[in-house]
């Protein structure tokens, strides 16, 4: 009991040290919507970006007649905080909850914890299942229609009666009290479900387009097996294995042997560089550097020239960027390729959609944004 009240104190100095809405149109507005943002993790750079994102586009669709007052939490890839972060929203009454996945498996319990209190969930992230929002509004209708054939039979029990002030009309009055309660609280309406993203196979698929661009498809040292390592600022986000993993399975049904030798994650520049410059200098370095976000592709690079190494001619530099700097003018000299997954759209689209709920013109919507490539 003491740890959850703890972990509720700890999460509601989060929210309200996280919570901004910085324009006029915010305090001006006539209606103040809550959204509430939960992050895989503050670690990762495209998350990050994904989060400063968010502040503009609902910043910039704020007005005089609806303004978009946001707050946001780092779940630090814990799925359990997660889900403990949308149950803080849904009790402090937000309206929409903006849940950038961390594991799949939770999707059905964020959703249904929001949909059965009336609050609008827009999932983001690269892993989704797409057949969820179906199973539960069946669930969530059912459960309805039962509590209020539960109503009308107490109701016309009650009706039968002659004097409900004894024993039993006082406990069917009980019972009518109880169901129509618990209908209040579910809620007639359902809150909605929509996934807007980037899909972590069509990271994956862009890899190989990028492979196949290669002189010798990214064997670099003509071995025949193709090695690489994957660098992360921070914690490696939960893409990053989907995207990796998809990889390796179409190389190998291709009859590519490919291998990931090794794994750089921090968020302590000095101690990547450092990592990653080892691994260079190893008697077999690897023939890729996959660099998972802007800040990883920092650390890669400046490893690269610590070791006098050139990408293009000594190994290749494959970052994924969200889209927040242009990398056209750093190919070739000092990046391979990119695969952009652009925050910046894909803040726009969710502003669009809880703007269109809030308006009653939005609808629940399942919509993949398309992989950039850069190279």
């Amino acid at each position: 009991m003491k740890r959850t009240v703890l972990l509720t104190l700890v999460l509601l100095i989060c929210l309200s040290s996280a919570s901004c809405g910085s324009s006029d149109n915010i305090e001006n507005a006539a209606v103040i919507k809550k959204v509430g943002i939960t992050l895989s993790s503050g670690d990762d750079g495209i998350c990050r970006d994904l989060g400063a994102a968010l502040a503009v586009a609902f910043d910039d669709i704020s007005d005089e007649k609806t303004g978009y007052e946001i707050s946001v939490i780092d779940a630090a890839l814990s799925a359990n905080g997660q889900y403990n972060h949308v149950e803080l929203f849904v009790s402090s009454g937000f309206d929409t909850v903006v849940v950038d996945l961390i594991d799949e498996s939770k999707a059905y319990d964020i959703a249904r914890l929001a949909v059965e209190n009336g609050v609008d969930v827009i999932f983001t992230g690269m892993a989704y299942p797409d057949e969820m929002p179906e199973e539960i509004y069946r669930e969530v209708r059912v459960a309805i229609e039962e509590e209020r054939g539960f109503e009308n039979a107490c109701r016309e029990q009650l009706s039968a009666l002659r004097d409900t002030t004894g024993v039993y009309g006082r406990i069917l009055l009980g019972a009518v009290y109880s169901a129509g309660k618990e209908i209040t609280t579910r809620l007639v309406e359902p809150g909605r479900i929509s996934y807007i993203g980037y899909s972590a196979e069509d990271v994956g698929v862009a890899m190989i387009e990028i492979l196949d661009s290669l002189p010798s498809s990214g064997d670099t040292d003509g071995s025949g097996n193709i090695e690489y390592a994957v660098i992360c600022a921070g914690k490696e986000p939960p893409y990053s294995n989907y995207s990796i993993k998809y990889l390796a399975e179409t190389l190998s049904e291709k009859g590519v042997a490919s291998g990931r030798v090794k794994t750089v994650v921090s968020n302590d520049k000095d101690s990547a560089v450092e990592a990653i410059g080892k691994l260079l200098a190893s008697e077999d370095p690897p023939d890729i550097l996959f660099a998972m976000s802007d800040i990883a592709y920092e650390y890669a690079f400046e490893a690269l020239t610590t070791q006098g190494m050139k990408t293009g001619r000594d190994i290749f530099l494959i970052s994924v960027s969200g889209g927040r700097q242009d990398l056209s003018e750093k190919i070739p000299d000092s990046l391979s390729a990119a695969v952009v997954c652009d925050t910046g759209v894909l803040a726009g689209k969710i502003a669009e959609a809880v703007s269109g709920y809030t308006d009653g013109t939005g609808s629940d919507v399942i919509e993949h944004l398309d992989i950039g490539l850069v190279h």
